[in-house]
């Protein structure tokens, strides 16, 4: 699919999104042709965006999604939130699945006749994770976008039985171990423990599990996530800048803004060393 508003000196290639439900890594296509990538973060939006809305969000290179963009879990709000961002401009989007996306964690051998029937007709798909065609889905696995590996998890705490929900424990902390050690962007659904996790109570409400791993193994560079939508922010922690993107607010109101920050490019640095390397061989060759 060709990105929306690119140019051929942002964009090396054309990327095709990747909606596969298979657990391996994904390589996106994009490759950008600058220092430095803007990256937008946005979660929580729970279907409360219109087309009018839009301009809220700022432009940039890849926009990150983290989970619960929809209220009900309702195929409809799934494919109209897939139209929805496929007006935005930015050149990659990526998204996971939060505690609200019911439909999304329904295993493809469970699907009842009738709901492959349903989706057939109203959508053109016969699976759900199929009308996902307008960004990069991840759940449980990694993209890499110009050099940066980006790793997606939907998972939270088990509260009211809702989707992607396990036991604090055991039970999640398998699920964090499949985070690869080189991760530069972590995206999950629920925050860590003790870290823009805290409830209208005072309460923390993020996962131990996922904070042990973040003291001991995992070291990236930025963690996306929302799902406490009064624990929106950002701080930084041992070299980590922990972004809690949640737009909409305890009321359901999206009106906390989008966060941006700037990264540097892989791509762009191999291509600098490369060229340096090229430049010095030349020069050595030249006879004085």
């Amino acid at each position: 699919m060709e990105p929306e508003n690119s140019t051929s000196e942002e964009l090396t290639a054309s990327s095709n999104y990747c909606t596969t439900t298979d657990k391996v890594d994904l390589e996106c296509e994009v490759t950008f042709n600058k220092k430095r990538l803007t990256i937008v973060c946005i979660s929580d939006t729970h279907s409360k965006l219109q087309l009018s809305d839009l301009s809220r969000i700022p432009p940039g290179d890849i926009l990150l999604h983290a989970g619960d963009f929809t209220l009900r879990g309702s195929l409809r709000e799934v494919h109209e939130f897939n139209i929805l961002l496929g007006h935005l401009p930015h050149p990659v989007k990526i998204v996971i699945a939060g505690n609200h996306e019911d439909c999304l964690e329904v295993p493809s051998a469970s699907l009842k006749l009738s709901r492959r029937l349903h989706l057939q007709k109203n959508y053109g798909v016969s699976e759900p994770h199929q009308i996902l065609s307008n960004f990069i889905y991840l759940e449980d696995q990694s993209v890499i976008v110009s050099g940066l590996k980006i790793y997606g998890a939907p998972w939270s705490p088990l509260f009211y039985s809702t989707a992607f929900q396990l036991q604090r424990g055991e039970m999640l902390a398998r699920k964090w171990r499949k985070i690869p050690d080189d991760v530069d962007i972590l995206m999950t659904h629920c925050p860590p423990y003790g870290i823009c996790d805290t409830n209208i109570q005072g309460q923390n409400c993020g996962c131990e599990a996922l904070l042990h791993e973040l003291q001991t193994r995992l070291k990236p560079k930025f963690h996306v996530f929302g799902h406490i939508h009064e624990g929106y922010g950002r701080m930084e922690h041992d070299g980590t800048q922990y972004i809690n993107a949640s737009m909409c607010t305890r009321k359901y109101k999206p009106d906390n803004p989008p966060v941006v920050f700037e990264i540097d490019n892989p791509a762009y640095k191999l291509r600098e060393r490369v060229s340096v390397k090229g430049l010095a061989s030349a020069s050595n060759g030249i006879n004085h």
